[in-house]
């Protein structure tokens, strides 16, 4: 069994109804008997009331002959509709593989083997800034972000928050160039990063997700896809985030095969495999989009224990869901409506009698309260 933890419940059930498959059969098959069964009686009516043949044997052979064959006629459309409908399920596959194909690349391919400053060691320190960023993510749709601006210094960890559709995972969406700006600019280090290629820009910065994504395979591909590093420092870090025991336990241990989605671990071992992922990059930006939003608290306090301790001189941005898990940090930037509504200390902004962050936490505890 390749899951570690016996609690877990892998490989849900494929198909969340079975009971409507089998009634759409059930309703496809009688209808299909009935058509039969119809033409069948008319082949027999026409037996007895039409007939070219002045020899009664002759025409008991013919009527005979068709009677016969009529019966045959449910098999053979069956058989057809069957093979008509899995040729339409898979030109979906087809279609799919045309769309993906008509795609237009981010950028061209020459660009990928270009020099950059981002080859060379960029960023170094991770400092990140936000200079009158409007940003909308389709033609003929409102901007989402109306001249965001803001700096973090290095080394910083900074917790941005705000109501829903304020503009907060947006940020992270513009900082991996996702969508390209309408205007203004985003510099990480003094360079602009749509002068990076985004294949060296993405390269350099680390995500820690709100859903994990994990790919079928071993444990130790999904955490070393290219196999940069080598199985000591994939344990060092499997132990920064409480990941080892479950792996060691196992008989397979790195090569532990994962499923599609880590559908046999918890969902508190996929954020914990992430974490250990993005810590084994040693970027100088690390990004959460809420990576805690959707696990128990001790998951939580494991993810924010490691963040103290291991991430020395590393600049985190954390799109906050949970208030309490960014009251320990450098800055606090709130959003509303597209725009910095306030920024500053978790203790200065909590001060402020009429302050945007104080309001989200006394709604928070209040919502808290109430679920006790």
């Amino acid at each position: 069994n390749p899951n570690p933890n016996p609690n877990t419940n892998p490989n849900p059930n494929p198909n969340p109804n079975p009971n409507l498959l089998q009634a759409v059969s059930n309703w496809f098959a009688m209808r299909l008997e009935f058509f039969s069964n119809l033409i069948a009686g008319l082949a027999a009516i026409m037996c007895i009331v039409t007939s070219s043949a002045e020899d009664p044997r002759t025409r008991a052979a013919m009527a005979g002959l068709a009677l016969t064959n009529a019966p045959l006629l449910t098999e053979l459309m069956n058989n057809f509709l069957k093979q008509l409908t899995l040729l339409e399920t898979n030109m979906v596959s087809v279609e799919r593989l045309q769309a993906y194909a008509a795609l237009v690349p981010e950028e061209p391919l020459e660009s990928l083997n270009q020099p950059t400053r981002a080859t060379t060691g960029w960023p170094q320190r991770g400092g990140v800034v936000f200079c009158d960023v409007v940003m909308g993510y389709r033609l003929g749709l409102p901007d989402v972000l109306q001249g965001a601006s803001f700096a973090i210094e290095p080394a910083e960890k900074v917790g941005v928050c705000g109501r829903t559709a304020s503009g907060k995972s947006t940020l992270l969406v513009c900082l991996f160039r996702l969508v390209e700006l309408r205007a203004g600019s985003i510099l990480i280090d003094g360079v602009n990063i749509a002068e990076i290629p985004l294949a060296a820009l993405r390269s350099a910065l680390a995500i820690i997700p709100q859903d994990p994504v994990l790919f079928t395979g071993s444990l130790r591909y999904n955490m070393d896809p290219f196999d940069d590093h080598t199985d000591a420092q994939i344990w060092q870090v499997l132990r920064a985030c409480s990941m080892s025991t479950p792996v060691e336990e196992h008989p397979d241990g790195l090569t532990l095969p994962l499923d599609e989605g880590g559908g046999n671990l918890s969902a508190g071992q996929r954020q914990l495999v992430c974490m250990a992922r993005a810590l084994l990059r040693e970027a100088r930006v690390l990004v959460l989009d809420e990576a805690t939003a959707s696990i128990d608290m001790e998951t939580d306090d494991v993810i924010q224990r490691t963040l103290r301790e291991r991430l020395d001189g590393v600049t985190v941005m954390t799109i906050a869901h949970r208030l309490n898990t960014i009251l320990d940090y450098d800055k606090v930037i709130v959003m509303e409506k597209g725009r910095l509504a306030e920024m500053g200390s978790p203790q200065e902004l909590k001060g402020r009698p009429e302050g945007k962050f104080r309001a989200l936490l006394e709604r928070g505890l209040d919502a808290k309260a109430g679920e006790e």
